[in-house]
């Protein structure tokens, strides 16, 4: 019962609660970067796809939270988490990491050696990036679909069948091994993806957030020697954007982190027994902790960011003045 109350309250109430609020923020995203004339450079082709994959993650948290919360005991919903959530949630999630790693990445190089990498840091080289790293994340991720399988079972005694309304008490499911997934190769893969990928991913960020921050450091101390309105206007707001980046790699990591050490394979090493209440709670914690991750980059770039905040602020007019129908005489 303790369990039931747990995943009920953090999966079927906070987490669903905070994945719709995050869906309606990248839809809004999505909506102010899609102007491309404004946001031309190579960095927004990136935050457009990170706002496209944060809403997918948090599209598939959200039938995950009614799975775990208010469905835990039903068939159907085991089968969209293993063969939904399971494989392509993590596809998903994975395009958010890469993509999150090749935006630092790509400012590192554009502030830190801007006249030799300048050519390289363009919309086209962007999209290009963003396309191979969502397809090896595709392709990397087709074996979690071989992996397991779910078993349904109906157990009839006497008693159920004398009483009808108890029926139901006696299904029950299970997930199994697929051969394939009972060999030793699905393991190294699962430690692959662990280590040098996900965790590999979040050494390279911390590296790259520590190397923007002592640049923007610097920089800060350039533009107060400037002299020129407009090279000044132009160094502020590159290093405003540097800024909502690495605001973004920071949230990013929130969220990740805790999520990696808190897998099944750390947690074993970790904990040893994992089939417990606390375990529970240390999942519901981080899910939710991944949730908000994905759910806040719209008000990094609000308050960071004033092209995006007043792109913002010009939507919103322009919706408010269009439902204004003027009287007709």
């Amino acid at each position: 019962m303790e369990e039931y109350i747990i995943k009920f309250t953090g999966y079927g109430i906070v987490m669903i609660s905070i994945c719709i609020f995050g869906i309606t923020a990248n839809m809004l995203n999505l909506i102010v970067l899609s102007d491309q004339k404004k946001f031309s450079q190579s960095s927004y082709t990136y935050l457009r796809g990170l706002a496209l994959t944060d809403m997918l993650n948090l599209i598939f948290y959200l039938l995950s939270g009614l799975a775990r919360g208010i469905f835990p005991t039903n068939c159907g919903w085991m089968f969209y988490e293993l063969y939904i959530y399971y494989p392509i949630g993590t596809m998903s999630s994975n395009a958010t990491m890469l993509l999150t790693v090749l935006l630092a990445f790509e400012r590192y190089c554009w502030i830190a050696h801007p006249l030799r990498m300048r050519k390289y840091c363009n919309r086209k080289i962007a999209f290009r990036a963003t396309l191979v790293a969502s397809t090896f994340c595709i392709i990397f991720n087709l074996p979690r679909f071989f992996g397991y399988y779910v078993e349904c079972h109906i157990n009839l005694n006497d008693s159920s069948i004398a009483d009808d309304n108890t029926r139901h008490h006696y299904f029950y499911h299970e997930v199994q091994y697929t051969d394939f997934g009972s060999s030793g190769f699905l393991q190294v893969y699962y430690w692959i993806h662990l280590v040098p990928i996900v965790l590999g991913s979040c050494i390279i960020l911390i590296i790259l957030n520590m190397l923007l921050i002592k640049h923007t450091h610097r920089a800060r101390k350039r533009i107060q020697n400037m002299t020129s309105n407009v090279f000044l206007h132009r160094a502020h707001e590159q290093q405003r954007l540097t800024v909502m980046l690495v605001g973004v790699t920071f949230l990013f990591l929130m969220g990740e982190i805790p999520s990696a050490l808190a897998s099944r394979l750390f947690a074993r090493l970790l904990y040893g027994d994992i089939d417990n209440t606390e375990f529970i709670i240390v999942n519901v914690v981080t899910s939710n902790l991944n949730v908000v991750q994905y759910s806040l980059n719209f008000f990094v770039y609000c308050v960071i960011n004033r092209k995006f905040r007043k792109a913002c602020q010009k939507m919103f007019l322009c919706n408010q003045s269009n439902s204004i129908v003027p009287a007709v005489a």
